[in-house]
């Protein structure tokens, strides 16, 4: 585990006699002191211990903040490199709530049904990008967006992030302008018996356990090792553990039957060193490249084959599909719509022509 932050800690590593900069806790709020030149304005003539308020509170997210502006303000020192003009923003933030105050009150909040892993996995990756010293705004928003790639996945998580702070701090905030148009483009899903010949193909029991539980419950790559399997109404279902992206839940196999045929009751799973959640999914990237184990396909590609398994194929409600593979009504409407073939579709409407009723007489 990544070592914890503490202004200790902060403080030991600046210790350079030539620039003295320290990390201090005034309150419950970080702030900077140094020996620095005079405020434009002030009545001084010559440099004196100042300090310079950085507006975040004692929380991870914070320090992590404060020590990069530590470091900062440590590199014009010891450069003679100073000038006020780069930190009149930082000066401010002790009056006014800045982003960095935002996202560690948003952090606290997270905490009560977020993991602190999970917020540095899922949220922090992307808050950390947000220029703290400055007010958090759209504008401010909508420039850190800039950090992706338009059209990317990524920056589509970043705007639901970014949304959900700003809607946090009573910010009014509309950036889907933002998301950009993206190319009309439609990637195939291997079919059903695809996966299974795939599957069936796989020769090491603790991979093929992996990928089969991947296929049959539609987890993510890191929750295969993070779930145990329990008997609900004579079916064996994959219970999600709570430390994981979006926290608990129970999903029903799709295919029941590939239970049995990847004997999927004996769990064995790959064991390897393992810090972070993000090493299991590191792990399989690295498992199945083209040239070692190449699938034909990512191995993402078998969650979305049970999203569209459990709405086209099952006819399950896009609420209750949702509810299992646990994300939105809406990312899930999006995935199947998006990757769904033509066939499936026609089989759905001949399914549901079948089984509606007659025209009125």
């Amino acid at each position: 585990m990544p070592r914890k932050l503490t202004v200790e800690g902060i403080n030991a590593a600046l210790s350079n006699p030539e620039t003295g900069v320290r990390l201090l806790l005034r309150g419950d709020k970080l702030a900077l002191r140094a020996t620095l030149p005079p405020r434009p304005g002030s009545a001084r003539n010559r440099p004196a211990q100042t300090t310079i308020a950085l507006g975040v509170y004692a929380t991870p997210s914070g320090l992590e903040y404060a020590r990069a502006r530590a470091f900062d303000l440590a590199s014009e020192l010891s450069r003679s490199a100073f000038e006020w003009s780069h930190w009149s923003a930082i000066a401010l933030a002790g009056q006014v709530e800045t982003a960095a105050h935002w996202i560690d009150r948003y952090h606290q909040h997270r905490l009560l049904t977020l993991s602190e892993d999970n917020w540095l996995d899922y949220d922090w990756r992307f808050f950390k990008r947000i220029p703290g010293d400055r007010p958090l705004t759209q504008e401010l928003l909508a420039v850190t967006l800039k950090h992706w790639q338009i059209h990317s996945p990524a920056r589509e998580i970043a705007i639901r992030k970014f949304t959900k702070l700003a809607a946090f701090a009573q910010i009014e905030c509309d950036l889907s302008p933002y998301k950009g148009k993206p190319a009309v483009k439609r990637r195939d899903l291997p079919t059903d018996a695809q996966i299974q010949q795939v599957i069936d193909s796989i020769r090491r029991r603790d991979w093929q356990w992996i990928v089969g539980a991947i296929a049959t419950y539609g987890l993510r790559d890191h929750e295969a090792w993070m779930c145990h399997m329990v008997e609900i109404d004579g079916m064996l279902w994959c219970r999600v553990d709570e430390d994981t992206k979006t926290g608990a839940r129970d999903v029903p196999p799709l295919y029941p039957e590939w239970v049995d045929r990847w004997n999927l009751r004996e769990v064995e799973r790959p064991v390897f060193p393992v810090r972070k959640k993000r090493d299991y999914s590191a792990r399989c990237a690295a498992q199945f490249r083209p040239g070692r184990w190449d699938l034909g396909f990512p191995l993402y590609a078998l969650r979305h084959a049970w999203c569209v398994r459990a709405s086209i194929t099952f006819k399950l409600p896009d609420r209750t599909a949702a509810d299992y593979a646990g994300h939105s009504t809406k990312l899930h409407a999006d995935l199947y719509q998006r990757y769904a073939r033509p066939e499936q579709h026609k089989a759905a409407y001949r399914r549901a022509i079948a089984d509606g009723p007659a025209a009125p007489e």
